[in-house]
């Protein structure tokens, strides 16, 4: 796990806090900004998970989740600069990865088929 990866993580652990539900969260209930669909694909429930099991989700499984899905999904080791890396990160956390082509496509005048 890069440096990078780690310092991103605190921020986001530090931002998205432990459990919530939020009627207003489209996510539902969260831990560690983790929503309970990723819970459910990451243990392979057939179900939703229970509350108890949202909020027992281990941190160290959340990590894992950010690593895969949010870092490497992205190729994020590949952008040179921290603040940009972190900034990719974050918002690929908060708006999901169409979200994160928009942001980017906008901000550089690229269309979002041409990241």
């Amino acid at each position: 796990m890069s440096d990078n990866f780690a310092n991103a993580m605190k921020m986001i652990i530090d931002h998205e806090g432990g459990y919530t539900d939020d009627p207003h969260d489209y996510g539902g209930k969260t831990i560690w900004g983790i929503t309970q669909n990723e819970i459910q694909s990451f243990l392979n429930l057939n179900r939703e998970p229970a509350e108890d099991e949202v909020k027992n989700f281990p941190l160290e499984s959340a990590t894992k989740i950010y690593l895969e899905k949010y870092w490497l999904g992205m190729n994020i080791d590949a952008i040179k600069d921290p603040t940009v890396q972190l900034l990719v990160f974050d918002q690929h956390v908060n708006r999901g990865k169409g979200g994160v082509f928009k942001l980017i496509a906008a901000a550089t005048n690229y269309s979002s088929t041409q990241l």
